[in-house]
């Protein structure tokens, strides 16, 4: 098992150190052979902004290799999910020891989650450094 994740996608913009990669974001049906007919199946295109030392390397319209870790994608599903439920779920419990009701608790699990996102909002800029992608040349 690998501990690298990868896509594939062709170099959109270079300004500077910056380069912006497409990458097309499959579902997890597009590869059944049934995809034609079904309504279900999805595709996405999504810009990736990536800061390389050394930009020039690349040119608009070359396919490159976009490299993460599984470890990466580990955190930002914790980050993206986990905290958000744990901060939603002590919150009512705490609220509900307390002896609220049950829409005061509501309404103070769904304030919590807000303070939550605004502090990630807070955060964005090392949380993006912690999450930044790789960017290295089709072998």
């Amino acid at each position: 098992m690998t501990d690298r994740v990868e896509h594939v996608g062709i170099v959109d913009d270079i300004d500077g150190n910056v380069v912006t990669v497409r990458v097309m974001q499959a579902s997890a049906c597009s590869g059944c052979q049934a995809k034609s007919l079904c309504r279900i199946s999805e595709s996405k295109e999504k810009l990736i902004t990536v800061t390389d030392s050394n930009p020039s390397r690349f040119s608009v319209g070359q396919e490159v290799n976009l490299v993460g870790t599984v470890g990466q994608g580990m955190n930002a599903v914790l980050f993206a999910f986990g905290l958000p439920l744990a901060t939603i779920l002590a919150t009512l419990g705490i609220c509900k020891l307390a002896g609220l009701g049950d829409a005061v608790s509501a309404l103070c699990a769904l304030s919590a989650l807000v303070v939550y996102y605004l502090v990630l909002l807070l955060f964005r800029r090392g949380l993006g450094r912690k999450f930044q992608f790789r960017i290295v040349e089709l072998e």
